[in-house]
């Protein structure tokens, strides 16, 4: 059902935030159709010596969790920004190349760019919400989103990204079964509980983090999507610096930031390096800094400087389609306590065609 706060006074963005559920609910059931899980099983049954990942900006960063799946289930993966790809690694591409590329509207200039440069014997996954599109058009296997466009920046375009290149993923690894294509209901019924009650999530970042000079996103594994979607998103919604940093490669020289105006979000999903990341919040309140700590792990204690942010439980991999939603209201309060109407563009636009 949807969620009738939309009808209520706010900006375009708060209403994209609240109107997930809805839309990528209608989305997720066009991906399993009988159509579309038989193209699936036909790119599973491709013969390729290594799968290729590119996209720009958000459609980029939702890849991760895709390559690192595969990854683990034996196959040669790689992901690029498409303006590195294009530039400087495109050798790499050949007939025994699967490559899949993800663009919003298809015309992003760097995938267009790409696209007329790679072998035409090149199988190409194309993940776009236009099928008419330089990207739609050149996709062997094309696959619509099929979400309303966003009025301001990414946010259901960018999840249900996230969502189809998980079933992708699952598919070529040949776990695309009745329970997977269920856990991901499962998680977008979860993110619509957890936006049912945005507005005490929102009240608790609001006085927590109040308007610091800066925010550092920290994660491992399957939250680099969010940890670099996530600062993008406050870069693009909030106008405001953001840092996206490897957890471990924080301890390695930028720990020396901390220091009792270092305010940062730790994306801490329940999984192999919960622990790792929970040590690393303490350590960095220990030093006088504030966390926002993000988990679906074990319930840990408020502290001073410690917010935890508990979400429910789900697999590892998908976590990235609840866990950006803290981040989509924090953008939004950062961008009101600036004076700017969240999401609205300056000097970029939805499409970005020119380099």
């Amino acid at each position: 059902m949807k969620d009738e706060r939309i009808t209520a006074p706010m900006n375009n963005f708060l209403r994209d935030i609240l109107d997930q559920p809805h839309s990528l609910g209608e989305a997720f059931q066009s991906y399993i159709t009988a159509d579309n899980l038989k193209k699936i099983k036909a790119i599973a049954d491709e013969d390729f010596d290594e799968i290729v990942f590119a996209g720009m900006g958000s459609s980029h960063d939702a890849c991760f969790g895709a390559s690192i799946y595969l990854s683990q289930h034996g196959c040669k993966t790689r992901v690029y920004s498409a303006g590195q790809l294009l530039h400087y690694e495109s050798t790499l591409i050949n007939q025994r190349t699967l490559l899949v590329l993800v663009s919003q509207s298809g015309e992003s200039g760097e995938i267009v760019k790409l696209i007329s440069k790679i072998p035409p014997e090149c199988k190409v996954v194309a993940i776009t919400n236009n099928l008419q599109s330089t990207l739609g058009s050149r996709g062997d296997y094309p696959f619509l989103l099929k979400v309303a466009p966003e009025e301001s920046v990414s946010t259901r375009t960018y999840v249900s990204s996230l969502i189809l290149l998980n079933l992708l993923a699952k598919g070529i690894a040949g776990n695309l079964d009745e329970t997977a294509i269920q856990e991901v209901n499962d998680i977008l019924s979860k993110m619509g509980k957890l936006i049912f009650d945005y507005q005490i999530l929102q009240k608790q970042l609001n006085d927590f983090l109040q308007m610091p000079p800066y925010l550092v996103l920290l994660g491992r594994g399957f939250s680099y999507s969010s940890i670099f979607a996530g600062g993008l998103f406050i870069k693009e919604v909030a106008k405001y610096p953001s840092i996206s940093l490897d957890s471990a490669e924080f301890r390695h020289g930028p720990l020396e930031m901390v220091d009792v105006d270092f305010s940062g979000i730790i994306f801490a999903p329940q999984g192999p390096t919960f622990d790792l990341n929970y040590k690393l919040a303490k350590d960095i309140m220990d030093k006088g800094g504030k966390v926002v700590f993000i988990t679906n792990g074990v319930q840990i204690d408020s502290a001073k400087l410690i917010l935890p942010v508990q979400l429910e439980s789900c697999e590892e991999m998908l976590m990235p389609i609840m866990d950006i939603v803290p981040i989509q209201l924090i953008a939004n309060h950062l961008a009101e306590g600036k004076g700017y109407e969240p999401g609205k563009f300056r000097w970029s636009s939805k499409i970005t065609a020119m380099e």
